[in-house]
């Protein structure tokens, strides 16, 4: 159960990475991406945790929302192929390696 999330993980980010490095992806895309997360890391926010509560949080969850949603439409077969074939390589089988072949 823990390996599986830490393989999760590490696809998503690895996903993360090809499509930022891939030459489809437009500028306008990265700078939007690279805006969101400075955006959610950076302490000053629009609406205040401390001072708003729950309401303080909506705005990041809403940047990360477009950010998912930029990200989305950018995620193309060959990403998946790459990011599961390093998957692949640093744990050592399949997913699916329990079921029968």
């Amino acid at each position: 159960m823990f390996l599986g999330a830490i393989r999760f993980m590490f696809r998503t980010l690895l996903r993360f990475f090809y499509i930022m490095i891939a030459k489809e992806t437009s500028w306008f895309d990265k700078v939007l991406v690279i805006g969101g997360l400075c955006y959610v890391f950076i302490k000053s926010d629009f609406f205040p945790y401390k001072y708003m509560g729950f309401v303080g949080s909506i705005d990041d969850l809403a940047v990360l929302l477009l950010l998912l949603l930029i990200l989305w439409k950018d995620c193309t077969p060959s990403v998946n192929d790459k990011a599961e074939a390093v998957v692949q390589h640093f744990f050592g089988f399949k997913q699916n390696a329990c079921s029968p072949q």
